[in-house]
């Protein structure tokens, strides 16, 4: 597989760096960065061994897959130096950065090369993530992407009008889940556990449940094996009904896809504010 470039080395290009290096995806000195913390570009390449570029056209100049791992309001600039480094013909680029389209990476970058979008959540740092990605390209294309981001969870190629919405659900997702963890852990120190427990038990009971409907259990199915009629859990479960939990977590989800559109149409690869 031909080398790969990474403009931007923060910390979800260092997972994907961590995630294709010891996949065996890419080896370390196909893989070159760039960015413009020295700070960051010493840590990544010590870490990994990978080469690093004297700047961003000298990143891209051979690779045949790019990566633009950069903040909004940087991608314009990320794009302009791909597009002067006259990448190989039949270029790949894929942008990690949010709210930026593929029609406006197109704008940019010209003619030439494959374009694909692709939207990891946090924890892919711990190889554990879910990405969703859209793009264009030939089969072998879609490969490369797929074992790029699978070597840092799973992995889902959906229409780009979808990504808005897994934007919500698995971007900002573990958001919700970190504030619902919040909630059990301030509920529990209310009832007498210390603060310290009451984190250890609730992070457990999560990871638990998680790993529990993973395997194969639903979530209805697990809700339900611990429902017993008149039980704790069930007068635990009125409490939610009467809030009317299923609503604030439905119009959480909403009000993030909006949010997400509002990015993309603000900002797009010409960068803009969060």
């Amino acid at each position: 597989m031909a080398g790969i470039a990474f403009i931007g080395a923060g910390k979800m290009a260092e997972a994907l760096i961590g995630g294709i290096t010891g996949a065996g995806v890419f080896v370390p000195e196909d893989v070159v960065i760039s960015d413009i913390d020295p700070a960051r570009v010493k840590l990544v390449s010590e870490k990994y061994g990978v080469r690093v570029a004297a700047d961003n056209v000298s990143a891209a100049s051979d690779s045949e897959c790019v990566i633009f791992a950069v903040k909004p309001q940087d991608m314009e600039s990320a794009l302009t130096d791909a597009r002067a480094a006259q990448c190989p013909p039949g270029a790949l680029f894929v942008s990690i950065a949010a709210g930026a389209t593929i029609s406006s990476i197109k704008a940019v970058l010209g003619g030439g090369g494959k374009v694909f979008r692709a939207m990891p959540n946090l924890p892919a740092v711990r190889g554990e993530g879910a990405s969703v990605v859209c793009g264009e390209g030939e089969d072998a294309d879609f490969e490369t992407v797929e074992k790029i981001f699978s070597s840092v969870g799973m992995v889902e190629f959906v229409p780009e009008e979808m990504i808005d919405a897994f934007t919500a659900l698995s971007g900002s997702g573990p958001g919700f889940v970190a504030v619902f963890t919040e909630s059990l852990m301030s509920g529990a120190e209310k009832l007498g556990i210390s603060p310290d427990v009451a984190e250890k038990f609730a992070v457990q009971t999560l990871f638990g449940a998680a790993k529990i409907m993973r395997e194969g259990m639903s979530p209805k199915d697990l809700r339900e094996m611990v429902s017993s009629p008149a039980g704790t859990t069930v007068a635990g479960l009125e409490e939610f009904e009467k809030s009317d939990f299923s609503s604030v977590v439905e119009n959480a989800l909403a009000a993030a896809r909006k949010r997400s559109k509002e990015l993309a149409r603000n900002g797009g690869a010409k960068g803009g504010k969060k």
